[in-house]
């Protein structure tokens, strides 16, 4: 191995080594954080351990930084957002108004503001089928999605009567 190849190597290996190292080093003060934040939950009167020492040479990681506050991550460019679970229900009801009386899943995920969870999605058109809100046209085929319409109400439900 030349020279030069054996310093680039030795070099990665100490820088490997240094992570590695610093890696370690940051999960016993981890530790070390959670032992002393029970003892003070219980009301225990402790003495701080003190921290271990770095092998000579290694100078101590960085204090962690402060914790960033999770936002939810942007859609890709051309989709919609995507929901939780408990907005599909109402959001699918809101939307099948606007839709005509024969539609597929395809147009009622445009008619969404967001694109719910396909066995989300499902579930909710499921049960809707199931409640008598909607009645299925034509089960899918191959690459032919189910076919839906909406149900007629019944005559005695009609609110404009009476």
């Amino acid at each position: 191995m030349p020279t030069g190849e054996y310093e680039r190597y030795r070099q990665q290996l100490d820088a490997q080594l240094r992570a590695d190292v610093e890696l370690v080093y940051e999960a016993y003060r981890a530790k070390l954080r959670a032992y002393e934040t029970v003892a003070r939950a219980r009301g225990e009167d402790f003495v701080p351990l003190p921290e271990a020492e770095l092998p000579p040479g290694m100078r101590p990681a960085p204090a962690p930084a402060p914790p960033v506050p999770m936002t939810a991550p942007a859609p890709a460019p051309g989709r919609k957002p995507k929901s939780r679970d408990y907005q599909v229900e109402d959001s699918v009801l809101a939307a099948i108004e606007t839709l005509p009386e024969r539609f597929d899943k395809f147009d009622l995920v445009k008619a969404l503001d967001f694109e719910p969870g396909r066995s989300t999605l499902h579930r909710v058109l499921r049960a809707l089928v199931q409640q008598g809100g909607l009645q299925v046209e034509m089960a899918a085929a191959g690459r032919y999605p189910t076919v839906y319409r909406k149900a007629a109400a019944p005559a005695g439900d009609d609110p404009n009567s009476g």
